[in-house]
């Protein structure tokens, strides 16, 4: 059994799902919260997984139905089937790694930052690290993540991180 609820701010908001029924354990492992919230997918990864705008149909076709396939394969004994990021801070970290590409967690917080900026200008230091501005390197790149992530998705994810950036030193975790 599950309960889907539309928050006050929906479409803005995303459903909120809990399973109901007593199969899946509520904790980390298993995706859910302690309040028994089912992690369908994660909120930043909107874009690809269930945009604004979307029929509701595609939030049940898509992290609905996989989060529960998923749920059903682990319970046989096989792996999460989709690649699933890890709970919590660990798992924005690894989905803006993997989205970025890179493994360094300060290349990952440039990014956030330039992308968090309501106008990034192409003048500006590439979040990348090379060195050069990101009209001359990473701005084909910078312009596909803005499409993506709009601003408040990436202040939000800094401040999850606790990611703060200095003038003076760059982007740095606190």
């Amino acid at each position: 059994r599950v309960t889907i609820e539309l928050p006050a701010d929906y479409p803005e908001g995303l459903p909120v799902v809990r399973e109901v029924g007593g199969r899946i354990p509520w904790h980390e492992d298993s995706h859910v919260e302690t309040d028994g919230k089912a992690c369908v997918m994660i909120p930043d990864d909107r874009w690809r997984a269930f945009p604004k705008g979307a029929p509701f149909r595609r939030f049940l076709e898509g992290p609905v139905h996989n989060f529960f396939l998923g749920q059903s394969l682990v319970a046989r004994g096989d792996k999460w089937p989709f690649g699933e990021w890890q709970h919590g801070p660990s798992g924005v970290l690894q989905y803006y790694r993997e989205l970025i590409g890179t493994e360094d967690v300060r290349t990952v917080a440039r990014f956030l930052y330039v992308l968090k900026k309501l106008n990034f200008k192409p003048h500006m230091d590439c979040p990348c690290g090379s060195g050069r501005k990101i009209e001359k390197c990473c701005k084909s790149k910078v312009l596909d993540l803005r499409m993506k992530i709009p601003p408040a998705t990436a202040t939000k994810a800094m401040m999850k991180l606790r990611m703060e950036v200095s003038p003076y030193n760059g982007p740095r975790l606190r």
